[in-house]
Order: C-alpha cells, then structure tokens, then sequence
C-alpha cells in the first residue's frame, strides 16, 4: 500500500488549501475566506448542488473540494466528471493550482504518470502553502513510483518529510523504507553522494546496510555503527520489522560443512559452477578476515544421496548443502534421517521429511507462478498459456494454472507446440484464427461464391503465458503477432533471456515481460567480478550456477532466523530470498520487458499502458463480407 495514495494522509483534499491538517493523523480542519460556505458537514452531494446554486470564486472552490473528496474515496469516475465542470479560467491563482494538483491526482490514481507530470509543470510553485507543497511533493513521488524511477521517488518523499509536521507518520515511514529497498546498493550510494536532506540520510544508510549482499556477521557490526550514528533518528524509533529480525539474528555457524554435489556423470559441469560459486565467497569472507568453516566435499553422483549425507553428518559435519539432482533432492527430503541442518539445492514435489531440511533452487515453477501473480496485479484476468510438449513445459504450466486459481482466476486454454516447425500452427491455434478461417469456408460453401474476408483472433483472451528458451521466443512471438495478438501482453519465465544483450538477435521478442535475476543486471557486484574473471563460463549458461552457489553461502547462516521472521529478506545474486515456515527458499527475480531487444524495467504505468503497435487490420472489419 503506497503512503502517498490512500485516504490516510489526503491525496484528494490535502491539496486544497481548506485543509490545514497535513498529517495522517491530524482530523481535517477547513477554514473560510468568507466566500466558502460552510461545508464541515456537506456530503459530497450537498457540496455539488450548492455548487449549482454558487457562482465563482465559490463555486470553484465548492466544486474542488467535491472532486478532492471523490479523489479520497477512489470515485474516480465521478471525481472525473466533477473536474469537468470546473472552468480553471475562472479560477484563481490559488485554486488553479489547487485545480493543477487534482488533475494530476487524478492522473495518478488512473496510473498516467504523463499527464500527472505535465498537470504538475502548471503548478505555480513559488508561492505554494504548506499543505499544496506537501501535496505537490506526494503527487511526484507517486509519479517517479509507476515509472520505476525510485531514486528520483525517494528524493521526493524526502521533500515531503521536510515539510509534514514534526510527528511520527508510520505509513510514510513504511512507504519510504519499501522503496528504497528497491534500489540496489550502488544506487542507493548514489543518493547518499546527492546530499539528501538530514531527514533522510538515516533511512538511506539503513538501507545500504540490508540491501548490500554480504556476510550476517558484517551486517550486525554495521548496524550497531549505524544506531550509534543516529540516536534520536525516525528511523531509529520507527526501526522496520526486518531490521528488528536482523539485530536478534544468531547466526548458525558450524565448525565442519559438507557438500554434496555432482561432481563426475552428466550433471558434473552444474555441480562445478555451484562449487566455485560457493567458494569464491568463502574465499571473499576468509580475506575479511571473518570466521570460516572446514568445508568437505562429496561427490553426489557417486552413491546414494541419503547415504552421503548420513556419512558427512558422521564425519562431523553440521551443515549439508546439497544435492542438486531433482530426483537426489526428492529422495533426501523423503527419506532422511539427519539431526543436523540440511539445504538442498533444488526442490522436492513430495512431503519432506521430519528432519531440519531448507530447500532452495532455480525452478521455473516458481517464475511461472510469479508471473500469474503479476500478470494478475497489473489487471489482467483472462490468460491463455502456449508451452513447449515436454514434462518441463507441463510442469510450468501446471505451476501458472494452480496460482492463477487460487487468485480467483481461471485459465482459457493451453496448447503446446513441439518447435519443429510448428510455431505458426501452435500461435493460430492459440488464438482460435483457425476457427475463424473454417466459419469462412463454411460461410463460402454455403453462399456459393467468394468472399473477402479477414481472418480474426479469440477476443476472450486478455494476455498470453508462454514458456520458451530464446531461440524459441523469437519464433513464437512473431508467429502470435502475425495472428493479430500484437495487443495482448506476453508474460514468460527467465529462460527466454540469455543473460547477454544482444539486440539483434532479440528484437523479435520486444514487448515479451519476464523475470531475471539480479546475476544478469548487477554491473557494481565486486564478487561477481572475481567469479567472471576467474571463471569465464560463468557468463554463459551456467552463470546462474554459479550465482546460486555465492547465495548459499551468504544464506546458510540466516536460514532459522529467516524462516522464523516474516518479512526478512536477503538480496542475493539470484533473487530477493525470503524463507517460508516449511523452509523452502522463495526466490523473488526483477521483472523485466524487452524495448527494441534490449530489458528495460517493467514499470507499472508500462503494464497497465495498453499496447501501441501498428495495426495491420482493422479490428472492427475482420469477419466475412459478401
């Protein structure tokens, strides 16, 4: 929930100069120049018709502060139709720009950053009360907010901090601390460098602290300096939960870990990537100079995983990371019999056992059902899903349905394509244009002559769900917008990106939103560096290997007080990792959309915007004419 849109401290009738309480808390006081009738028990309703029995500056002013109430209730519709009414020429200086600050609310709250920027440049700002700066400042954060622009959204909250009354605002504190977590470490030293107001600079510190990757017993050093820094800070007094959680952490720190991974057989290259991902931050944390266990490796490939882990915990271990195998991890969590801690490095299907086991992985189920929970907040609500005819394209499938459906949506339709040659068949018959062809030829038969006509897709469909590797991608989303669904939004999983610019290449997939881990974004991390210099393999397929094994490093010490605090995060080279009460490492990647080939961030104004492509026919004249 966004601080600066919600009725708690007025988007609507804050802006208006009436209202001295600029705080959440604050009951709303109005005030009279002598021309305002008294309107502190007027229902909106009574507000309008007198507004039709006023004349201006009254009814101005009558008529805004209606529109602002509206805004207030989410009424928008009505809200919209109260501003028509306003005539901003008869206005004056005052109330323009009180009427320039409803607008742009408006525009807001309709998800139009645009034109909540262009009503903001309207606003006359020099000579502003405190309550329509307040306001001002709000409406902008709001805006660089959809746009996913959160270090221009974090300087202006700092704005409104420094003019809100000195009291605590719990939401905007909230508000502040969300977003800036959104922003990574280097971004956030960027605005520290800026300057910002005094206010702020607590916040941002706080930030780096949790939201730099690294060891748990650095973050707990850091974090006592930052206390004793900012004493009698908000931040400080107002401390958020996952901070609370973080100071009360103990780490888990075992003298001895075991790893068991895939060392020799077909898996043997991803069993070596998460070995040397593993290692070179065990290696970054042993220069710091910091406490580091005896680590032994097993070689998964070589016995039974069960058996192997039994022996590690009788060779002393007290951690064991691993298997990998999928079929390795479903017999260790249905069978094992450990007393110690153990993380595996995929994900069972069945019940796990009554040991201590954390699970963590790259599924693409899990992608697959972060897309139906994104696809359905950006307000769609009727999919159809286009996967490849194997156990994995079924699997993700499967994963997106179950998810859609507990949202309280239901899926259309599936088809599966198998990529020899079959793409524009499996688009077409996604889109059910096949079906509109066959009422063609029957149309014809039946009529005897010819016919123009214009084939056209299924209209019940609202976006597409595709599972894909790139090379495949290229094909089927040329082969969609062929068959006329250039308009419906394309969610996939991470697979359709190769982790490489190459806009070439990926032009023909502009458009597609996915999911990506931060390993393929992050250009300022100093530990993937090491890993891509001294292993250059890193950058290809097996990057993410390597990326899982630097996380389960910096993981395996948090795992009890994370799966034990709600809300606790760590932000890590594969994803924001939080963990669940059945231990299961839940991976949340950075959604993305190509623009011409290359990622762009996708921004919440973007997947409400509707699709801007040339048409190449007309949609309204797309059946059989005679």
């Amino acid at each position: 929930m966004s601080f600066i849109s919600r009725p708690g401290l007025s988007i609507g009738v804050l802006a208006l100069t009436l209202i001295l309480a600029a705080c959440s808390t604050a009951p709303r006081q109005t005030t009279y120049d002598g021309t305002m009738p008294d309107t502190s028990r007027m229902t909106v309703d009574g507000m309008l018709l007198k507004a039709q029995k006023s004349t201006y500056p009254a009814k101005g002013q009558l008529l805004l502060l209606a529109a602002g109430t509206l805004l207030d209730e989410d009424n928008l519709e009505r809200a919209r139709n109260t501003l028509d009414r306003i005539e901003p020429n008869r206005l004056d200086g005052n109330n323009r720009n009180n009427y320039s600050l409803l607008e742009a609310d408006y525009a807001i709250l309709t998800h139009d950053s645009r034109s909540a920027l262009e009503w903001l440049s309207t606003v006359s700002t020099y000579n502003l009360k405190r309550a329509q700066r307040i306001k001002y400042h709000q409406i902008k954060a709001r805006t660089f907010e959809l746009d996913g622009n959160f270090s221009l959204n974090i300087e202006q909250l700092g704005q409104v901090l420094q003019y809100l009354p000195k009291e605590d605002h719990p939401a905007l504190y909230q508000t502040l601390w969300n977003n800036l977590l959104m922003l990574n470490e280097s971004q956030l030293l960027d605005i520290l460098m800026a300057t910002p107001p005094e206010t702020l600079k607590p916040w941002i510190e706080l930030a780096v602290i949790y939201r730099t990757p690294g060891e748990l017993e650095n973050q707990l050093t850091e974090l006592q300096s930052w206390e004793l820094r900012w004493p009698t800070s908000d931040a400080v007094r107002h401390l958020p939960q996952s901070i609370t959680d973080l100071k009360n952490a103990k780490p888990y720190q075992p003298a001895k870990i075991a790893l068991l991974l895939p060392l020799s057989g077909p898996l043997a290259q991803a069993g070596e990537a998460v070995r040397e991902g593993f290692m070179a931050a065990y290696y970054e944390a042993a220069k710091k100079k910091l406490q580091v266990p005896e680590i032994e490796f097993y070689d998964s490939a070589s016995g039974n995983p069960v058996e192997l882990a039994q022996k590690a915990e009788d060779d002393g271990a007290g951690l064991v990371i691993g298997p990998l195998g999928r079929n390795a991890v479903e017999s260790a969590t249905s069978n094992s019999q450990l007393t110690i801690p153990q993380l595996t490095l995929n994900y069972a299907d069945t019940a796990q056992s009554l040991s201590p086991i954390y699970q963590i992985g790259l599924a693409a189920e899990d992608e697959a059902r972060q897309g139906a929970d994104r696809a359905w907040k950006d307000g769609f609500r009727h999919p159809v899903i286009l996967i490849p005819d194997s156990d994995w394209g079924q699997r993700i499938a499967n994963a997106f349905s179950r998810e859609w459906q507990e949202l309280g949506g239901e899926v259309l339709t599936t088809v599966r394509y198998t990529g020899n040659g079959d793409f524009n068949q499996a688009a077409s018959k996604l889109l059910l244009v096949n079906e509109s062809q066959q009422r063609a030829n029957n149309l014809r038969r039946i009529l005897g002559k010819k016919l123009d006509f214009t084939p056209r897709r299924r209209q019940d469909a609202d976006m597409i769900f595709m599972a894909a590797t790139a090379a495949n991608g290229r094909q089927l989303k040329p082969a969609l917008d062929f068959y006329f669904a250039y308009d419906l939004p394309v969610y996939t999983t991470s697979g359709i990106y190769s982790g490489h610019q190459d806009p070439a290449k990926d032009r023909d997939l502009s458009g597609i939103r996915f999911p990506v881990m931060p390993w393929y974004l992050n250009r300022d991390s100093a530990l993937k560096d090491v890993i891509t210099q001294e292993w250059p393999s890193s950058t290809g397929q097996y990057g993410s290997l390597y990326a899982l094994g630097a996380d389960v490093w910096r993981l395996y010490p948090r795992m009890e007080q994370m799966s034990r605090s709600a809300g606790a995060q760590m932000f890590g080279a594969t994803g924001t990792l939080s963990i669940n009460t059945q231990g299961y490492v839940e991976r949340h990647l950075i959604w993305q959309y190509f623009d011409n080939g290359r990622p762009r961030p996708l921004t919440r104004e973007y997947s409400t915007r509707k699709t801007h492509a040339i048409h190449v026919l007309d949609s309204n004249d797309q059946e059989p004419t005679g």
